[in-house]
């Protein structure tokens, strides 16, 4: 195939003419398209990490536009976890985008997703000017048709924003850091290719875009730390469109210097993770994770082609939200697959740098690295939840570009009609996908309905029976339908102590709606699985909840086993909260020295501080 170069003025200047006006206008429709498919979604219930984050995080319900008000929001993550981290490092950008919502709209949570709907279709506008950014250099050695340059930006843009995998971040109230962090990585990137052209064409832009890149960088991270990821990005592209070439005036030490710059955020990322993976001083994780560091990697090349396929195949079945039964991979061969996949992904990094290296099928290399690369921080050593739908986020664009420049290629190697090549692009890449994510945004609009599509796909998850019994207590308060599904929950998962938690609390709530038996066996069932390791984030939030349904003494005494094994674990505040718990008990037995014992444990975490403080008091007048 002969290559087709714009070098002739007058066509490119027509050919511009001709395409722009008409890209702008499908552009146009296709935003709105997607505008429409997810529209109904904006009404749909808050989940999960949305309640810490959001609904129950006072910070960010600011009811003033001013420095303190914006400050607090900023640093309402500090309240939200327990961390020593400095404030301003914990996601402010994302936080004060949250308190501008509350401040500014008459609806909360609908504005919440309805902003998150219109940052989608941003990133999908700025991810079209990355696309139309690298087509011209990519066009030159790949295709003869210069409708092309506008065509297959638009094809990549408008396939990755009606992905259905989308849907779960975006209507995810939560993942606006996801998005936001996206979105200045995508800025990012445009103003690195523009001075990078700058500084092959010319020379000059070394400064301006060393600056502007590392701008969009911080705000990046600052929305969420997959923000780093920005210069990574960057070497890829440098790497497949540019590889370190540059204008011949530029000197040596500019250069040297360009490389050593782009090249060094990357490399200290890596050295961090694998520090991270060989030093750290829980490498078990058994104090919140079922699984280790060993597993956890491992596990992660089995999640990636799990991803590939939810690409390719982005069936309902497919794409759960909650994936809490995956299994974890204990070694190399166990399960099988682990092998395969390793050895699967090793094939396919080592081609696409092999790929880089010759210069060929750049359009399949870079799809490959950029996504393998957008999944360096959460798919690799840190001790996250294994699955998760919005880590694709930016990294499935990668996928798309891959796909949607595989077709001119295709095409240039068979004979197909003119109609079906205008046929199978739109088919692939916008029809379907448009579908589909109509179809799963239906599930959205409700909690009844996501619940039920939940149920359907994913009935053996514990987390999916969890939600339920939430759903029944906080709607229609049916304490019997709660209660079951929370049993439910713990059959699956025996040891998940908070589930058991959420049912004493229920028991608590209404103890005249149970046995005597059965209040004993689900507190011996309980108190065994808390002995048990992990402790997750789910069993403390429930034991905080415990505490404020079952404050009266006799019942701090009734469950006073599970206040006593509480204190003995070592993870977040549920140890400090139970301590507070027993100091009650023993203040009101006239223990005080005991009392005091506790106190002075309890006062080390970080909830219940005014009451520990005038429990203190009180000890402390009984001792003197």
């Amino acid at each position: 195939m002969k290559p087709f170069r714009l070098t002739d003025p007058s066509r490119q200047y027509c050919c511009f003419i001709q395409d722009c006006c008409f890209i702008a206008l499908l552009f146009a429709f296709f935003c709105l398209l997607a505008f429409f498919i997810y529209y109904p979604g904006a009404n749909g219930p808050m989940l999960l990490d949305d309640n810490a984050n959001i609904v129950f995080n006072d910070g960010i319900k600011i009811t003033r536009l001013d420095k303190d008000s914006l400050y607090q929001a900023a640093t309402s993550m500090n309240d939200s976890f327990s961390s020593d981290r400095p404030a301003l490092t914990h996601r402010p950008i994302s936080y004060i985008s949250f308190a501008l919502n509350h401040y500014l709209a008459s609806d909360f949570f609908v504005s919440l997703k309805l902003t998150n709907i219109v940052i989608h279709i941003a990133n999908g506008l700025l991810l079209f000017i990355v696309c139309f950014q690298l087509t011209g250099r990519f066009l030159s050695r790949e295709t003869d048709s210069c409708h092309l340059r506008h065509w297959l930006p638009l094809l990549v843009s408008v396939g990755w924003l009606l992905h259905p995998l989308m849907v779960s971040t975006v209507l995810y109230s939560v993942q606006r850091m996801t998005m936001l962090s996206a979105f200045f990585t995508l800025a990012g990137v445009i103003v690195f290719i523009y001075y990078r052209k700058k500084l092959l064409s010319s020379g000059s832009g070394f400064w301006c875009g060393l600056s502007s890149v590392s701008f969009f960088t911080v705000m990046a991270a600052l929305s969420k730390e997959n923000g780093a990821l920005t210069t990574t990005f960057c070497l890829v592209i440098e790497l497949c469109f540019f590889r370190f070439r540059f204008y011949h005036a530029v000197s040596q030490l500019t250069r040297r210097s360009y490389a050593l710059i782009l090249c060094l955020p990357t490399l200290l990322l890596v050295i961090y993770l694998t520090l991270t993976y060989f030093t750290s001083s829980n490498h078990s994780l058994s104090d919140y994770r079922h699984f280790d560091y060993d597993m956890r990697f491992l596990t992660q090349f089995r999640v990636l082609f799990s991803y590939l396929y939810w690409f390719i195949f982005p069936s309902p079945d497919n794409l759960t939200f909650i994936h809490d039964t995956f299994v974890p991979s204990r070694n190399l061969f166990s399960p099988m697959t682990t092998l395969v996949a390793c050895v699967g992904w090793v094939a396919i990094v080592v081609t696409a740098i092999y790929l880089v290296i010759k210069n060929k099928l750049i359009w399949l290399a870079f799809g490959v690295l950029w996504f393998v690369c957008g999944h360096l921080i959460e798919s690799t050593v840190l001790p996250l939840e294994l699955v998760f739908e919005h880590r694709n986020y930016l990294p499935y664009a990668g996928l798309v570009f891959s796909l949607v420049y595989f077709l001119p290629w295709l095409v240039g190697r068979f004979s197909f009609s003119r109609a079906f090549r205008l046929i199978l692009p739109l088919f692939l890449i916008v029809c379907i996908p448009a579908v589909l994510s109509a179809r799963r945004v239906t599930d959205w609009q409700s909690e009844e309905l996501l619940l039920a599509h939940w149920h359907t796909v994913n009935k053996n998850s514990p987390r999916v029976w969890a939600q339920t019994a939430d759903y029944y207590m906080s709607r229609d308060h049916n304490i019997g339908a709660a209660y079951a599904a929370l049993e439910k929950a713990f059959r699956l998962d025996p040891a998940e102590a908070g589930y058991g938690l959420a049912q004493i609390a229920i028991i608590c709530s209404t103890p005249e709606s149970f046995m005597l038996e059965e209040v004993l066996a689900i507190t011996r069932r309980t108190s065994d699985a808390l002995m048990q390791p992990p402790t997750t984030a789910y069993t403390i939030n429930q034991y905080g909840n415990l505490l404020n349904l079952c404050s009266d003494l006799s019942q701090i005494r009734q469950f006073k086993d599970i206040h006593e094994k509480a204190a003995r674990l070592n993870r977040g505040n549920i140890s400090p909260l139970a301590h507070y718990m027993l100091a009650v008990m023993a203040l009101a037995d006239n223990e005080p020295e005991l009392a005091r014992d506790h106190a002075n444990r309890a006062a080390k975490g970080r909830y219940y501080r005014e009451e520990i403080h005038h429990l203190q008091k009180q000890v402390n007048r009984l001792l003197q």
